[in-house]
């Protein structure tokens, strides 16, 4: 008398209860066809997520840009000495 377990076993088309999806008997471009396809979900899945309008983000962005200004200034302000000692690589 066969279970209804037994069936569905057999019926199985992946080895779902004897190894898993990632199965190393299995051939390796199933394998990596099975990991590229969970590892897709999961940045797919991380990407939706990605709604970080809060105040501490907003701050953040505030600190990025104000980081990039100073830098922009000095990095004129190293141009312009250079430009006035003469020197005939200006770029700082």
């Amino acid at each position: 008398m066969k279970t209804a377990m037994t069936k569905v076993m057999k019926a199985a088309p992946i080895d779902a209860f004897d190894g898993g999806l990632i199965d190393a008997a299995k051939p390796a471009w199933v394998r990596c066809v099975v990991q590229t396809a969970a590892v897709l979900c999961v940045c797919g899945w991380l990407a939706a997520c990605e709604k970080n309008d809060g105040p501490v983000e907003r701050a953040g962005e505030r600190v990025d840009e104000v980081t990039t200004d100073v830098g922009n200034a000095i990095e004129d302000k190293c141009e312009e000495m250079k430009e006035g000692a003469g020197a005939e690589d200006t770029d700082c």
